[in-house]
């Protein structure tokens, strides 16, 4: 019995030794903003890139839905950055302090795709003062959120020695 849990446990351990991408899901649920309350969810698409057994690149990626009740919280400084936008990202990035990425490699991944940086700071500050923001201990990622001038469905996220990955938005 000793020898088949060891070989269990080696077999287990073999995988750690190969580069490894993680999807998931969470989500902001409910929010309100100047006396206005909604019990739509903000759903983020979580994708963690893991390096044997440490986390080498985490996301958070939210598509804000032309019509979604999370808009509210775009503040009236911010509209003129939005208006142009046929889609908008919101994203949490992390490289924890991995030497090789950096917590801005989503912006190099998303930009051949067509999407630019926005400078939403309103956006953002209010998004970060969600309780969920806490729960997922974001206050670790950087935010950012990204412009699209074209309607976009689909995103590739394509690091170098990982799978590849595709993402319905």
């Amino acid at each position: 019995m000793k020898y088949l849990l060891f070989v269990v446990f080696l077999i287990s351990c073999s995988s750690l030794s190969e580069n490894q991408v993680l999807v998931g899901s969470d989500s902001f649920s409910g929010g309100s903003y100047k006396g206005q309350q909604w019990s739509e969810d903000l759903k983020f698409k979580r994708v963690s890139w893991y390096s044997k057994a440490h986390l080498a690149y985490d996301s958070y990626i939210s598509k804000f839905e032309p019509n979604g009740q999370f808009r509210s919280l775009i503040t009236a400084n911010d509209q003129a950055q939005i208006n142009s936008c046929a889609d908008i990202l919101v994203t949490f990035n992390t490289s924890n302090f991995h030497r090789a990425l950096r917590d801005s490699e989503m912006r190099e991944l998303l930009k051949p795709q067509g999407f630019e940086v926005i400078s939403v700071p309103g956006l953002v500050k209010n998004l970060k003062l969600h309780p969920d923001y806490t729960r997922l201990k974001l206050h670790m990622y950087r935010a950012m959120v990204f412009c699209s001038k074209g309607p976009v469905s689909m995103i590739n996220l394509n690091l170098a020695n990982y799978k590849d990955i595709s993402l319905t938005l």
